[in-house]
């Protein structure tokens, strides 16, 4: 919708975030703060930080600058995979944002591992709660691909827990070889492991479409 200068705006608080394009009326900020206020996340669109309405916006509100609409999707991405935590219903509607939204889910799955990895469980009791996340995080990346439930999906989540017992006794004998230091391996390693596996799922889903685009 287009918004005159001194429009009140009308927010529908359940939106899952806003994006407002910054044109000559001066409304933007005005528009944005209503979102703001609703505790809806918002972005303002400018080509340049020169045509930024106001230097200091409201909390809630990301400015998202750029020229180049290549450049301008992949910051609209980076902004939403952040803002939005509807990971799979945002790939399935924003295709450009599915690579954004998929490495944040991978980075917060392998941070939720590392923290495990801290916690004094018992000897390899950590190890199923480890592996469910990592299947959890193959099933919702490939949901943000559009990928339902299948064969390939059962593949993959039996890959992602095979690697996970293998980084859990790579965990284990670095341990042994760095007495103390047992919580701190199994966090890094468990951190690292998961990470490692979330980007490959990313490129799995990644390298067809960009073969087809190539072709």
């Amino acid at each position: 919708a287009a918004f005159a200068a001194g429009t009140q705006v009308r927010v529908n608080p359940d939106c899952d975030l806003a994006i407002v394009l910054a044109g000559t009326t001066g409304a933007a900020t005005a528009a944005a703060r209503a979102f703001a206020s609703a505790a809806v996340p918002c972005a303002i669109v400018v080509e340049t930080s020169v045509e930024v309405p106001v230097r200091e916006q409201p909390a809630g509100v990301e400015v998202v600058a750029a020229a180049d609409d290549a450049v301008l999707l992949d910051k609209l991405a980076a902004w939403m995979a952040g803002a939005c935590h509807a990971d799979v219903a945002l790939g399935t509607n924003f295709p450009f944002a599915r690579r954004a939204i998929a490495e944040r889910c991978a980075s917060e799955r392998s941070t939720k591992n590392a923290v495990i990895g801290l916690l004094p469980f018992g000897s390899s009791a950590d190890l199923p709660v480890m592996a469910a996340n990592e299947a959890l995080m193959a099933i919702d990346i490939a949901g943000v691909y559009g990928q339902g439930a299948g064969a390939a999906r059962f593949a993959e989540v039996a890959c992602v827990v095979g690697a996970a017992f293998a980084s859990r006794e790579a965990a284990r004998r670095l341990s042994r070889s760095l007495p103390g230091l047992g919580a701190a391996v199994k966090a890094v390693v468990a951190y690292g492991a998961t990470l490692a596996m979330g980007r490959a799922l990313v490129l799995r889903f990644e390298m067809p479409n960009a073969w087809k685009h190539r072709n």
